[in-house]
């Protein structure tokens, strides 16, 4: 229950502010009668400035109405008089008298006799077949798809090809008319000159030689390599093979370690490999996609110990790409293009629930999965991997740190570098730390309740500095936020792609739910949440023009789409709460 602050109102809706709707400020002021309302929308359909405009008013039984949404419905219950009376004029749904006899006689439960079926259906015959009606049936359903002439003209413009066009016939007849043929281009001799020329340039006719299609796709890697910001050492590494040979050498590849030299893509540099025939340097495992391959040599860089391909879900031909028996901790490598739901090309698209699924399996059996995307920064990844097989180098008790109060800004530098979703731009009105010799250490921060307005206080975000493990550091953490701020509830999101929650159940936080996959877009330079494309649109994201939007009528999933993003749906969270 909720009670009004003002005049002590209660209700068991939520209230703005605390308070209840006659209470509450009302901002929005009509321009033309001066009524105040609470909202926008409310403002803008002025039930008084409606009825001003017109005369809102049925013309039959003279019986007025607020709106013209009110009207309507009510026309509904006139026969098909008001049909003849109105004519071509009317376009609102009418229940004809044939009509209204059947839905009464389907409400009483009788049924129809042959011969009252052969009735209305002559009725039905009658008006279809009557003059101007089936002018006004097509009038009235254009009406209802809302197109408008810019889109008819944007629509045909597409739909119609070149050749389709009335010049485009009028210079086939003229050719056709002076040479024999509709194009110049089917005349024998023209086709023997285009071929003797192609042959002494090219070696080949136009575009079919193996010279102009190796100068193409070279110009078209070098336009992408630009627009990716790759430096000219790098752009010569991928093309140049000269210059491959030198910094590579004849000696076994070692992809990870020249891409970060170069700054490049790892998938870039394989491709170079391909192209210049250095295959047989790396040693290549056909079980494995090139992804894992990648992530096996930093695991193996990194010291884990992990079993490959290993069986931990229900049905035993689905296994997971590295298993650690020992801590039942499994890693996923899920690469954008062949995990993705919205936007693959040459593969079936994966499930919506198709990573929610796998942990949930895991879970069942006992197992914990961390699933690794592409967006990710590869040592954030690495370092929570190394907390999680408890490798950390650094391990301090929490009882001899001491904890601080952070401002929200402190608080977010902390998270960028050691939090893999980040820090979070407003919201964090608590933070706090723990601090062990002058070293921050661990960092909590709290807020309102972002999407339960049922719960007052949210844990935001937790984590501990990079390869530091601190016991108890949560728990601490919780401990002096609940003595300083006395929250009665607080609720808490775990992402589901890193963790099975296990950490809020040790510090009393009570499980409640799971949210199930969320969409992610990501274009293999930014990474995109599906709730701020829906809250702010993709063209404002995406510095569309919305007008072009508007014309061709698409979505923000098609927008996403056509400016090269993948749609991947992640694992979604773990709800837990606390009640205090």
């Amino acid at each position: 229950m909720y009670t009004c602050k003002k005049c002590g109102k209660t209700g068991k809706r939520w209230m703005r502010d605390g308070l209840c709707k006659s209470c509450q400020r009302k901002t929005w002021i009509c321009k033309e009668c001066g009524e105040e309302y609470l909202s926008i929308n409310e403002r803008d359909q002025c039930l008084k400035c409606e009825q001003a405009k017109e005369n809102i008013v049925c013309d039959i039984c003279n019986k007025q109405f607020p709106t013209k949404k009110s009207l309507a419905n009510h026309r509904r219950y006139h026969n098909e008089s008001y049909t003849k009376m109105m004519g071509s004029k009317h376009k609102g749904k009418i229940v004809s008298e044939e009509t209204r006899k059947k839905q009464s006689i389907a409400r009483t439960g009788k049924k129809l006799s042959e011969e009252h079926r052969k009735s209305i259906s002559r009725a039905v015959k009658e008006r279809w077949n009557s003059p101007g009606y089936k002018e006004q049936y097509h009038e009235r359903n254009a009406g209802k798809r809302h197109i408008s002439e810019e889109q008819k003209s944007l629509l045909s413009s597409i739909r119609t090809k070149a050749w389709q066009t009335d010049e485009y016939r009028q210079h086939q007849q003229e050719a056709l008319d002076k040479l024999g043929v509709k194009s110049v281009f089917q005349l024998d001799s023209v086709k023997e000159k285009i071929k003797k020329t192609s042959e002494e340039k090219y070696g080949g006719i136009g575009f079919g030689s193996d010279e102009v299609r190796a100068k193409i796709n070279t110009t078209k890697r070098i336009s992408k390599w630009h627009s990716i910001d790759y430096s000219e050492d790098a752009i010569r590494l991928l093309e140049d093979k000269d210059f491959f040979d030198n910094a590579v050498g004849n000696d076994k590849i070692d992809v990870d370690e020249i891409a970060e030299r170069y700054n490049i893509n790892p998938n870039h540099l394989i491709q170079a490999i391909w192209r210049f025939g250095k295959q047989d340097n790396i040693e290549w495992d056909r079980r494995r996609s090139q992804a894992e391959k990648l992530w096996l040599r930093r695991f193996e860089k990194a010291g884990f110990d992990f079993i490959e391909q290993a069986s931990i879900y229900d049905r035993k031909i689905l296994k997971c790409d590295f298993l650690n028996e020992k801590h039942k901790f499994a890693v996923e490598i899920n690469p954008t293009y062949t995990h993705s739901t919205f936007g693959r090309c040459n593969y079936g698209n994966v499930e919506y629930d198709y990573h929610y699924n796998r942990s949930r399996e895991a879970e069942k059996n006992g197992y914990e999965v961390f699933h690794v995307w592409d967006w990710e920064d590869r040592n954030l990844v690495l370092s929570f991997i190394k907390s999680k097989l408890h490798l950390d180098s650094h391990k301090v008790s929490a009882r001899k740190c001491d904890i601080v109060e952070l401002s929200s800004k402190q608080a977010n530098d902390f998270l960028a570098k050691n939090h893999l979703q980040g820090g979070i731009a407003k919201g964090q009105s608590a933070c706090y730390g723990l601090v062990y010799d002058d070293v921050l250490l661990q960092v909590s921060t709290y807020g309102c309740s972002r999407f339960n307005k049922s719960y007052e206080w949210e844990c935001l975000r937790s984590c501990s500095l990079s390869d530091w493990h601190i016991y108890g550091g949560l728990s601490r953490l919780q401990n002096y936020f609940i003595e300083q701020k006395k929250p009665k509830s607080l609720i808490a999101y775990t992402d589901y792609s890193r963790s099975n929650g296990a950490m809020n159940e040790n510090i009393n936080r009570r499980f409640l739910n799971y949210t199930g996959p969320s969409l992610v877009w990501y274009n293999y330079d930014r990474m995109l949440r599906d709730t701020l494309i829906r809250s702010k649109g993709a063209c404002a994201i995406l510095g569309i023009d919305r007008i072009d939007r508007e014309k061709t009528g698409l979505s923000n999933n098609d927008i996403m789409l056509t400016n090269g993003y993948y749609g991947v749906y992640d694992c979604g969270s773990k709800v837990y709460e606390l009640n205090l």
